[in-house]
């Protein structure tokens, strides 16, 4: 039951994040945009923190794992990509001129504690149930806006 509630908990913070996302209005001027996947599962991950380390620019990534960082000031800086139960990754960057838009997209691998458990798989099992209620949630709406 503890699971259930856990699992309950993390379902609200990501569409939280993801409410948060689709507010955040894109504007001219330098940007990241990318995916992050698990690894193994080549799933995306929704919710994973992605941030401009020194700074407090961050985002997180919506239901199918994309996300957008605009405003990156121009120079080198260090694109970190966090998610409970996974090693952090990091990619060094350079911007150097402006409106410039760069991708880059990251394979999160699983931790220690986490990889082999049963966790692992009833996360990836809640994950693959609601990027798929996404998936009908977009269907509905293209078939809804189509029929008129």
């Amino acid at each position: 039951m503890n699971n259930s509630r856990q699992m309950n908990r993390f379902l609200k913070i990501t569409i939280i994040f993801v409410g948060l996302f689709l507010i955040h209005s894109s504007s001219d001027g330098q940007s990241i945009t990318g995916y992050v996947y698990d690894a193994l599962s080549k799933n995306p991950l929704p919710g994973a923190n992605i941030f401009l380390e020194g700074t407090s620019i961050r985002t997180a990534t919506n239901l199918g794992g994309k996300y957008t960082i605009e405003n990156v000031p121009i120079g080198e800086t260090i694109l970190k990509v966090s998610f409970i139960g996974y090693y952090d990754e990091t990619k060094k960057i350079t911007i150097t001129s402006s409106n410039q838009k760069l991708k880059y997209s990251f394979e999160l691998s699983t931790g220690p504690l986490f990889a082999n458990s049963q966790k692992y798989r009833d996360y990836h099992n809640a994950l693959q149930k609601a990027f798929s209620i996404n998936q009908d949630l977009i269907e509905l709406k293209v078939k809804k806006h189509t029929a008129k």
